[in-house]
């Protein structure tokens, strides 16, 4: 064999060497995401607390389909990520109508010049 086809770790250090840096480069970046985006994502499910239900609800969805793996009940992984993309789109759905719908109007119990009770 020649030598071009070899893998040879980068560096010249050892392959240990090599893993041990790359999961440093990618531990930074994404604690930086989660840092940066868990302020926001936080805000938004503060808004909208019918998320919260929703990911409670995923969370036993897996739960249980984990559970019927476990006593070799199989169900289709396309079932579980259907229903999971249909209640995600139902409350994207019904965030937008929240959005667009009007305060309510709230009367007030007693109008001036109006009928007066009675004693």
């Amino acid at each position: 064999m020649s030598s071009r086809w070899t893998v040879r770790p980068p560096l010249s250090g050892s392959w240990h060497s090599f893993w041990i840096w790359n999961s440093y480069g990618t531990t930074g970046p994404s604690l930086y995401a989660y840092g940066t985006g868990s302020g926001p994502l936080g805000e938004f499910v503060d808004r909208h607390p019918t998320i919260k239900m929703l990911a409670l609800s995923f969370l036993i969805l897996i739960g249980v389909a984990l559970i019927g793996e476990g006593w070799d009940l199989h169900i289709p992984k396309g079932y579980i990520y259907f229903a999971m993309a249909f209640a995600v789109a139902v409350e994207m759905l019904n965030i937008r109508v929240r959005a667009r719908m009007r305060e309510a109007v709230h009367l007030r119990r007693h109008v001036p010049g109006g009928r007066r009770k009675r004693r």
